[in-house]
């Protein structure tokens, strides 16, 4: 296990503090994962226990029709939280592209995701597109913290 969400974690405050905590200016999305990557890089262990349930969406569950017909429920963001997984997503791929491949290639594959979701079933198309490309703008312009 590379990476873990917070919801739900115990965390180690001797090493929270030798990491210097979370990288506050990202403000919302994608903390968890950096805190992760970077006790990873001094040699830690992340852990999950797979026998405990937490009740915990990362969005709202959305009944949709598919462009197929078919009937599913997808994870959709409000436009603003989008604008922190667009920007946050980018950070982590740059800053950890290179020690964690495999797991940064999950990260792209599910940022592609929400965003194509967000965007073929979620309403507010033009806030949801303007919101995403602000976070891609955002993250290359090194604009960080809360917007």
């Amino acid at each position: 296990m590379t990476s873990l969400i917070t919801s739900g974690s115990l965390i180690n405050t001797t090493i929270f503090s030798e990491v210097g905590g979370y990288n506050e200016k990202l403000f919302i999305d994608e903390v968890d994962h950096e805190y992760c990557y970077r006790i990873k890089m001094l040699g830690y262990s992340v852990l999950q226990v797979e026998n405990i349930f937490l009740n915990h969406t990362l969005g709202s569950q959305q009944p949709v029709k598919t462009l197929t017909g078919k009937k599913k429920v997808k994870t959709l963001h409000s436009p603003i939280r989008l604008y922190y997984i667009v920007r946050n997503c980018c950070f982590i791929i740059k800053m950890y592209k290179k020690q964690f491949p495999e797991e940064i290639k999950l990260r792209r594959k599910d940022l592609a995701v929400r965003i194509k979701n967000n965007l073929l079933y979620g309403p507010k198309k033009f806030s949801l597109i303007k919101h995403i490309l602000l976070g891609f703008v955002h993250f290359k312009r090194k604009r960080f913290g809360k917007l």
